[in-house]
């Protein structure tokens, strides 16, 4: 997820916090859009961000206002010769507001490293989201201490947008990269400010 996408992002959610954001967590065939791209998606039918070239968010877009009033699922869409796998979730949750948080750091200049576990039959979503310096900054409710420990382990092994077996549950690592330069930096803090 590029740098402008990040704060339209954050910047649509921290005006209208009551939707739901969609992650692109695998893509097969037909997309330039790689794994950790986002869509976040209000009731009024704003939204910021893109999950692929077009053919995704017309669909996502139908389906928000329902997501936004579920718990967090896997979703696939399909079209010819492409199939996007996706994760919803209502903008309202804990692990939401530590995911935007995260997205804020790097708006300042900070890495953060975020692991989901996918939710799937009978498993909820639960996040996690460390520093750099591998420092925990945020754990969902349901995670154990020694849950935390083979999920950093495989956030600081794994290239960003990575899927992996953990414990019978599917885990999905991101590496959300730092704004670049001083004056990307600066330009964010302005931005934020002005909100």
């Amino acid at each position: 997820m590029g740098l402008k996408e990040r704060r339209d992002i954050a910047h649509l959610y921290g005006h209208t916090p009551r939707g739901v954001l969609f992650t692109l967590v695998e893509m097969r065939g037909g997309s330039s859009h790689t794994a950790g791209a986002r869509l976040y998606s209000v009731v009024d039918g704003r939204s910021a961000g893109s999950v692929s070239a077009g053919w995704i968010e017309a669909e996502l877009l139908q389906r928000a206002d329902s997501a936004a009033r579920t718990d967090a699922q896997m979703r696939i869409i399909r079209t010819a010769g492409a199939e996007a796998h996706l994760l919803a979730e209502p903008s309202d949750t804990p692990e939401v507001v530590a995911l935007m948080e995260a997205v804020e750091a790097t708006l300042q200049g900070e890495l953060r490293s975020v692991v989901t576990v996918l939710p799937e039959a009978g498993i909820s979503l639960l996040r996690f989201v460390m520093d750099e310096r591998g420092d925990v900054l945020f754990a969902s409710d349901l995670l154990e201490t020694e849950d935390l420990v083979p999920m950093r382990r495989a956030a600081r092994s794994s290239t960003h947008g990575a899927v992996h077996a953990l414990a019978q549950r599917r885990i999905f690592v991101e590496h959300l990269e730092p704004a670049g330069s001083e004056q990307e930096i600066m330009n964010n803090t302005l931005h934020t400010e002005k909100r």
